[in-house]
This record gives structure tokens, C-alpha cells and sequence, in this order.
């Protein structure tokens, strides 16, 4: 029996809604180039109808093969329409690494058929659908689709993650659990027709790629990609209500002069996936973009904490979203006392994700008794605010005693004046108790510097430096630094003799 879907209020549906209330608001800018949700909705349309003379099996993976975000999201919502999961893919050797299973069809547009060896394997052993371009003459006018009543269940559509060893996790966002997520997110972020969300250039299997623009769409706002820097220079010259980033990033477009130019006192920066420092914050704030919001989540489990810059304070304790259950616990299990140091766990919404695809002992450590742990340590005020301290990997073992690396790094990296440090601990090759520091800069800091970071630390025998001028990072949209390839890179150096 085929499910109804035009009371669910899924994605596909809420477009087509609005494009006969609003057909003319602008849905999507990309690259500069602005469509309303009217024209919008005929392209979804047209390529369902498309794709659907293809026969694609509902319940299967359809992998989307386009550089283009205007494409990819076209194709994604279409496919999902007719019931297949979706996941969308920069290239062919992206494919493989994912290992994605079951796949119906890799569908590709005439441009990308051109740059890809097919023939590759996994493309060649897979239906390969090329849309072409010619049907989307028509979508600026005629009749509007209606919302789909009678059709498969809506898809859903895959999502990557992956922590600081480099390892992918594909985590499902379930089409089923779409509307109830997305209602609580736009709660969390006050979105509404008026939003204006700009999410750069994520790609749509990060979280800030797809549910962004998604959350945005279901509200009836609008969203705006930009792949390239002069399409990101000018779209930030328009007003813009909302812009996801990471602190990552976030410094490349202070550094490259982008947001300078271009200030929005009204635009709020959400800064998310990593620690912002407060020079960094504070001289945002003062000249460009006053209001800069700081957020706690993860791919599985999203919203989980915020806060809105003020003072210093407000970038390292954040406040628990209402809905949400958050606990520091101990090696036993048994909660944290206030200031007491332990690992951080966050209880599952009937929203969240709550798997892992084709990983059973990633699930299992990450998924546990209802709760989901994300691998960091954190700590809690008094007051219910909690700080996240680091990683639960990325641990110091100073003189037997474990301590957080992520606050003496961005200490460090203050002192050094340098964009990325990593701090480890351990023997040297002549059983020193030493602390490394690798630096990523074109050249060692200054002497007097590292002088000033070496007696910061009287507690270890000796402090060594090491320059690298790229550290390895993932290729998820956050790039987080792959510290244990960081730390065998410097393991020879770490174990020779003195």
C-alpha cells in the first residue's frame, strides 16, 4: 500500500506548497543567480518526472554525482521523492571511499560525464543516469506541481561524519523523522519565511550542507550557496539574516579579507565545529558582525548547546537547548559534580539519528543505553552551562595526570601566533617525558616564543617543536585535523635518539 505523504509536510512537499503561495520569493541563490519557489518547484518536478521513466526502485541508494549544489539538490529532492536514499558525491574515488551499498543508479549531469571515468569501478558496475539540461526550458513558467498525495514513502539521504582519526561514518537522515526534526531545528534557530541562510559552499553530505538550506525551504525562506569567492564576495554585499561556518573557516574569510569588506551588523555568524578565540570574536564583533552565535551539535545529534557572543565567557560556556538532556559523567557512569572534569553525553531525541550505517562497533560505542556520546570532555557551572574541554583522544598525560588539550592548545596557539597547533605527550627516544608541539605555519615561530610556550610547561622534561606546513584533515566540510596520521608523522622525530 503506497503511503500518503502530502499530510507529512516532507521537503519535496513544503516546496511545492509555498511555490503556490509565494511563487515569486526567491527559494535559492546560487552563484549569484536567484530562482523563486515557483520555478524552483516545476525543476524538482521536472526532474522526478525524468527520473521516474527510469524505474528506480523505492527503499534503494541513488548516488548523485554534480558539482553544482543547484544541481545536486534538484536531483536529491527528486530521487527522494520517488523513495530512493540519496547521498551526493564530489567524485568517483568519493564513492568508493564511502562504500556505499545497494546503489540503484549514479546519476550525473552532461558536464560531470565529461570530467568522470565511469568506467571506473564502483561506476561502472553501477546504472548510470545523465540528466540533461534541456529539462529545465520550461520551469519559469506554466503549471505549478501540486504536493505529492500519493507516492512512495519519502526517501532519506546519507550523511558523512568523521571524527579526528579520518574514519567516514555515514549517518542516515531518515526521511521519515524529517518534519519533527525540522521543526525542532527551526525552532532552535528562529527560522522563519523572513530567513535569509547563507551556508557557503558546504556540500550536501555535511549537516550544514543539507539541513541549512532544508530547514530554511521548510519555512518558506530563503537559502544562498556560494562555490566560488566572487560569487561569495558579492552574495555578502545583499542582506543576509543568518551564516553557518566553522572557526576553521571562519578565519580564511577574515584572513582573505572577505567579511571586513562586506560587514552585516544585523547578520547573525553561527560558528560551529570547533573553539573560536576571543581575539578573533572580539575583533569580528567590533568591526564587522556584532552579533556571532556559537553553537554545540553534531552530525547525529544536532542543536545541543548555544550561546551569543558578549565576553570571552560566552565562547567557552554555552547554554543547553530546553529540549535537550545533557550529562558529564564519569569513568563509572555516575554524573559529574559541578567543575568536576568527565565525558559528555546527550540523550536521544526521537529526531536524532541514532545509528550508524554499516557500522556495528561505531554504533555501539557511540550509541549507548539511549544516550549518544560524542567523544568529548566537558564540564558544568553551577548555573547548568556546560564547557566543552576537548576530545576525549585528545588528552595530555602530564605526569600521570589526564588534562584536556584543547584549552592549553588555544593558549598556545595565542602565544605562537600561529592558525593550528596540536599538542602531544609523551617519550622521547631517550625516555625524556617530553611535550610535543606541532605548528602549522610555512616557518618556526620566533625564539622568543617558543621560549615563552617551553616555560609554560615546567611539569615535562623537555618541550620540542615541529614545523609542518599542512597538517592532515579530513575531507568533510569541518577539515578536522587528523591527529592520530598527525602524530606518526612525527613519531620517527618523537623516538630518535637525542
Amino acid at each position: 500500500m503506497k503511503k500518503n505523504i502530502g499530510a507529512c509536510r516532507v521537503i519535496t512537499n513544503r516546496i511545492y506548497e509555498w511555490a503556490h503561495t509565494q511563487p515569486d520569493k526567491v527559494a535559492l541563490i546560487h552563484n549569484g543567480a536567484s530562482i523563486g519557489y515557483g520555478s524552483f518547484a516545476r525543476a524538482i518536478e521536472a526532474t522526478r518526472i525524468f527520473l521516474a521513466q527510469h524505474d528506480l526502485p523505492a527503499g534503494r541508494n541513488a548516488i548523485v554525482l554534480m558539482s553544482s549544489l543547484s544541481d545536486a539538490w534538484m536531483n536529491v529532492l527528486a530521487l527522494r521523492a520517488l523513495g530512493l536514499t540519496t547521498i551526493s558525491v564530489n567524485s568517483i574515488a568519493q564513492i568508493d571511499e564511502l562504500n556505499i551499498k545497494d546503489v540503484a543508479c549514479i546519476v550525473t549531469t552532461q558536464v560531470e560525464q565529461a570530467v568522470h571515468d565511469f568506467n571506473a569501478r564502483p561506476a561502472r558496475d553501477a546504472k548510470v543516469i545523465v540528466v540533461p539540461s534541456a529539462i529545465y526550458g520550461g520551469i519559469h513558467e506554466g503549471q505549478l506541481p501540486r504536493p505529492l498525495s500519493d507516492a512512495p514513502a519519502f526517501g532519506s539521504h546519507i550523511l558523512c561524519t568523521s571524527g579526528t582519526t579520518g574514519i567516514h561514518k555515514k549517518v542516515l537522515w531518515d526521511g521519515a523523522n524529517e518534519d519533527a526534526r525540522i521543526e525542532r531545528l527551526n525552532k532552535f534557530r528562529n527560522n522563519d519565511r523572513d530567513t535569509i541562510h547563507h551556508s557557503l559552499w558546504f556540500p550536501l553530505w555535511t549537516a550544514i550542507g543539507l539541513d541549512r538550506s532544508i530547514c530554511v525551504w521548510h519555512a518558506g525562506g530563503t537559502a544562498i550557496i556560494a562555490q566560488h569567492t566572487e560569487a561569495l564576495r558579492e552574495s555578502l554585499k545583499q542582506k543576509i539574516g543568518k551564516i553557518s561556518l566553522t572557526p576553521g573557516i571562519l578565519k580564511k574569510l577574515i584572513s582573505d579579507d572577505v567579511l571586513p569588506k562586506c560587514p552585516q551588523k544585523d547578520c547573525e555568524l553561527i560558528c560551529s565545529g570547533g573553539f573560536l578565540s576571543f581575539a578573533t570574536a572580539r575583533k569580528l564583533a567590533r568591526e564587522s558582525y556584532p552579533r556571532i552565535s556559537i553553537h554545540y551539535g553534531s552530525t547525529e545529534c544536532q542543536s545541543i548547546a548555544q550561546s551569543q557572543f558578549k565576553s570571552s565567557e560566552d565562547l567557552l560556556w554555552l547554554t543547553v537547548a530546553k529540549d535537550r538532556t545533557v550529562e558529564i559523567v564519569n569513568d563509572e557512569g555516575r554524573q559529574c559534580a559541578p567543575g568536576e572534569e568527565g565525558e559528555l553525553r546527550v540523550k536521544v531525541l526521537e529526531s536524532d539519528m541514532k545509528s550508524y550505517l554499516d557500522d556495528e562497533m561505531a554504533t555501539s560505542r557511540f550509541f549507548r543505553d539511549g544516550y549518544f556520546y560524542p567523544g568529548d570532555i566537558a564540564t558544568r557551572r553551577e548555573d547548568g552551562r556546560i564547557r566543552v574541554l576537548g576530545r576525549i583522544a585528545d588528552v595530555l598525560n602530564i605526569q600521570g595526570i589526564k588534562v584536556a588539550s584543547a584549552p592549553l592548545e588555544e593558549r598556545v596557539q595565542h602565544v605562537l601566533g600561529v592558525d593550528a597547533i596540536c599538542l602531544f605527550s609523551g617519550l622521547s627516544g631517550s625516555g625524556k617525558d617530553e611535550l610535543f608541539v606541532a605548528i602549522e605555519a610555512d616557518q618556526m615561530p620566533p625564539k622568543a616564543k617558543l621560549d615563552d610556550v617551553t616555560r609554560y610547561f615546567p611539569q615535562f622534561e623537555g618541550v620540542r617543536f615541529e614545523v609542518l606546513s599542512k597538517f592532515p584533515r579530513t575531507v568533510a566540510g569541518t577539515q578536522k585535523i587528523k591527529r592520530t596520521e598527525l602524530r606518526k608523522l612525527l613519531s620517527e622525530k618523537a623516538t630518535a635518539p637525542d
